[in-house]
């Protein structure tokens, strides 16, 4: 989610500006972005931006994910969203070719991304399902 990113951009710059030592600042932001999407996803089962999107990270059970599924989802992230693998395209065509819209996290996680507003009903749909959104 890109409110996610602006997050993580905000706090590492001003971070990133502390920090004389590179090698210890890439540690910093790679724990960070790292502890964002893991703790965020497994303790509320969103992040912030999900929370906006009224989306959330379940599992098969529609329940919230996993510590394990969470860092799954997370570390995945920088294949399906590096620069230099294409940037977003392995995301994108996986969203497009997996059965239920899920992307590489999700399907090695095991994780679905759905509308706060599904949860309610029995039936968990993928939230890329829906046109509207």
């Amino acid at each position: 989610m890109v409110v996610d990113y602006l997050i993580c951009g905000i706090v590492l710059i001003c971070l990133a500006g502390t920090i004389n030592n590179s090698t210890t600042t890439a540690v910093i932001i790679i724990t960070f972005i790292v502890l964002y999407f893991t703790v965020l996803e497994t303790m509320y089962g969103k992040t912030v931006g999900k929370f906006i999107c009224k989306l959330s990270v379940v599992d098969a059970n529609g329940e919230k994910p996993k510590f394990w599924q969470s860092l799954v989802r997370t570390l995945t992230r920088v294949i399906e969203l590096n620069p230099k693998v294409l940037g977003p395209v392995p995301a994108f065509l996986c969203l497009l070719i997996a059965k239920k819209r899920q992307r590489i996290g999700d399907l090695l996680a095991k994780t679905y991304v759905v509308r706060d507003i599904d949860l309610l009903s029995s039936d968990i749909e993928p939230a890329s399902d829906y046109k509207n959104i």
